[in-house]
């Protein structure tokens, strides 16, 4: 069972990387993809291994947002306990 609730669509994920996704998304995306590939890839069911390593990318992007609000609570709880708010 998912520890998460997917909160983006298909259909807005595509639009979206369509919209905003540059070169530097892509080459991220394709280092994740060859790593996978190569490490684990062996030659059976390719499919299986071809979604494994679309979900590896999804999860990255999912744990670079979620580290990404982290820091940026983290420097709005600096800033607060600055003052300088």
């Amino acid at each position: 069972m998912k520890e998460h609730k997917t909160l983006v669509t298909t259909e807005e994920a595509i639009r979206l990387v369509r919209k905003y996704g540059d070169l530097e998304d892509l080459e991220t995306a394709r280092e994740i993809y060859t790593k996978y590939m190569n490490d684990y890839f062996k030659g059976r069911d390719i499919e299986w291994h071809c979604f494994s390593a679309m979900a590896a990318i999804y999860t990255a992007g999912r744990v670079q947002g979620i580290r990404e609000e982290r820091q940026r609570r983290k420097a709005h709880l600096a800033l607060i306990a600055s003052g300088n708010e």
